[in-house]
């Protein structure tokens, strides 16, 4: 379960990255980005899980996060922009709650 906590805080640093870094907004032609880029929170949040697994000598904790990130990272990254947009907002669509009564026909 740790590691899957772990797997989690390292996606979201991973994410903070892929959404601010400028060569990649490049390559997908994106436009620049203009808010701040908090890259070392970001790869705190990235590497810190692997970090203290080794610190605590969690071999095997390390081996299902290093695992995961390498396969996982590897697909966010090959993943075209569009696709990540689309993703949220059909996630965002469904969070969002609804005022009473919308929805229902008539």
């Amino acid at each position: 379960m740790v590691a899957l906590l772990a797997i989690g805080l390292s996606l979201l640093g991973l994410a903070r990255l892929m959404q601010s870094d400028p060569k990649r907004r490049r390559v997908f032609r994106r436009a620049r980005f203009e808010g701040e880029r908090h890259g070392l929170a970001a790869r705190i949040l990235l590497f810190g899980p692997g970090a203290a697994f080794l610190g605590n000598g969690d071999w095997s904790g390390f081996t299902l996060w290093f695992g995961a990130m390498s396969c996982v990272g590897w697909a966010c990254i090959a993943t075209p922009p569009a696709f990540w947009t689309r993703c949220r907002a059909l996630i965002f669509a469904h969070a969002r709650p609804t005022a009473p009564g919308a929805g229902r026909g008539g």
